[in-house]
């Protein structure tokens, strides 16, 4: 059932600007007692991967089961993932056509796009700033 492939979505995100990041790091350490950008990353990833789980078919079994998220963050600078397979790549071979549908009675889910948007509200709820953003297939390297 596996193929070695996600279907996600990837964020790059940052501090808006100096402002921010200080009252940031300042929420941040008031709730959890750390300064970590990684924090942030985590909490936009895991955005994305609650929205992604509630929209999966259930009917399609395996889906649900493969969505996964994971954050990292180097010198300000967070990456969250959410999506079918993130974690370890194992997202069923089907899940393209579940996501995108098909011409022949496969209605679309849409759900990377949705948790996207999510993972998008929650880096701006934040106060971050997206430097990117990639949404698609790609394999394990």
């Amino acid at each position: 059932h596996e193929d070695g492939r996600c279907q996600a979505v990837m964020m790059i995100i940052t501090w808006d600007n100096a402002a921010q990041k200080a009252a940031g790091m300042a929420a941040l350490a008031a709730r959890v007692g750390t300064h970590h950008t990684y924090d942030w990353a985590e909490d936009v990833a895991e955005a994305g991967k609650q929205t992604i789980e509630g929209i999966a078919r259930e009917d399609t079994g395996y889906m649900r089961g493969s969505v996964s998220s994971r954050a990292t963050a180097m010198g300000g600078v967070g990456v969250a993932e959410a999506g079918y397979g993130v974690a370890s790549y194992n997202a069923p071979f089907y899940t393209k056509f579940q996501e995108y549908g098909t011409r022949h009675g496969i209605t679309p889910m849409l759900s990377v796009e949705a948790g996207a948007a999510a993972m998008e509200v929650a880096a701006d709820n934040a106060g971050l700033l997206m430097l990117g953003r990639i949404k698609g297939e790609w394999d394990a390297i």
